[in-house]
């Protein structure tokens, strides 16, 4: 097949996937209304998505690196449709939570799959290509968040959008193939060098804002806003990826992800401002963009053979992202109050934007020019 169809393929899991992120805002406050449990809680299952999709991708990533990507992804997405059927069907909370946590697993070995056959296919123009894949993320939720608002009840919802997934996502994964004579660094001999464990860090925490609106925009918005809000999140998060990973091809990776730090601050800021429509344009537009932005960096520094495992535990920092964004500032914004939880996300760009600077230090000139 033409390689254009790796990324057809690509996209469209993708707005599959973002479905288990970007519709959180709406249907958390449904599950809480639902089933009378508070934001902790709510929380909470957002934070075992991120988690389990996150740990997820090492394991889904070097099976796929390994025997391909057609067997692992159909078993995925079988994963990933029983998640929102089992919690639609859920009696009671935990076995909600182990349902969810178990499609979490089948979304994140699929989101794994989706990038990188643009990282594998794509080399000469990887960010665009990723960037391009990548849209899916948050264009998925925006089209589905209107209807999802609509509806207002959690079990009719996620049993729709479980249903659909069976039907379509294993029959596109039987399509996904990886090319052959790739070569690169395997996962440990990535462990063993410092940049990755900079880099780690750096996403880590500068996916924190971006996570925080993902899981808590519900309570800084409110009403017709949040809505809204709701709605054009996921849609700024993806529009911007093919365009910063066009920049990125043309400029340089790293400095590209200096820039979505920087208005991720500059987002967080304006939150703290009152201005939640601007701080989520902002936060969104960028900081939506730094996951690609991160993959790609790792992707051209250990290369393309093994590159759906080294980004699956490269993007575990996912997790650590999502409970500081989630748990942590929930508990920040119930202990100490809303500016205190902003200026924690804030806190947390600054400091990826301090790894950064550690990383290119780090390394040599000639490693620098080369991102």
């Amino acid at each position: 097949m033409r390689r254009a169809v790796y990324l057809v393929i690509g996209f469209v899991v993708m707005c599959f996937n973002s479905l288990y992120q970007y519709t959180w805002n709406l249907l958390g406050p449904m599950l809480g209304r639902q089933l009378g449990i508070g934001a902790v809680l709510v929380a909470t299952g957002f934070s075992i998505y991120v988690v389990a999709s996150t740990l997820a991708q090492p394991v889904g990533g070097g099976l796929a690196d390994a025997r391909g990507p057609k067997a692992v992804g159909m078993a995925a997405a079988v994963l990933s449709a029983f998640g929102f059927i089992g919690a639609a069907l859920a009696p009671d909370l935990p076995t909600l939570y182990a349902a969810w946590a178990l499609g979490s697993i089948g979304e994140g070995v699929l989101y794994g799959i989706a990038f990188n056959l643009a990282v594998k296919w794509y080399r000469d123009k990887m960010g665009l290509a990723t960037g391009l894949v990548s849209l899916g993320f948050g264009l998925g939720s925006a089209v589905a968040n209107p209807m999802i608002a609509l509806a207002g009840d959690f079990r009719e919802v996620a049993l729709t959008i479980g249903a659909v997934e069976l039907a379509a996502l294993p029959a596109l994964m039987s399509l996904a193939e990886y090319p052959r004579g790739l070569s690169g660094k395997t996962p440990a001999q990535a462990a063993r060098d410092a940049r990755f464990w900079l880099l780690y860090a750096s996403y880590a925490l500068g996916s924190v804002p971006l996570l925080t609106l993902a899981s808590s925009l519900h309570l800084l918005s409110s009403g017709g806003q949040l809505v809204l809000l709701a709605s054009i999140y996921p849609l700024m998060v993806g529009v911007a990826r093919p365009i910063l990973g066009k920049v990125a091809d043309e400029w340089g990776v790293l400095n590209t992800i200096y820039v979505g730090l920087g208005a991720s601050m500059l987002g967080a800021a304006l939150f703290a401002l009152g201005l939640a429509a601007a701080g989520t344009v902002l936060i969104g537009l960028f900081g939506g963009s730094l996951i690609v932005l991160y993959l790609n960096a790792a992707s051209k520094i250990f290369g393309a053979r093994y590159a759906t495992a080294n980004n699956g535990v490269l993007y575990t920092g996912k997790a650590v992202g999502g409970v500081l964004g989630s748990l942590a500032f929930s508990y920040i914004y119930t202990a100490v109050g809303e500016g205190g939880a902003i200026a924690f996300a804030f806190a947390s760009a600054a400091a990826a934007t301090l790894l950064l600077t550690a990383l290119r230090h780090y390394s040599n000139e000639e490693f620098n020019n080369s991102l």
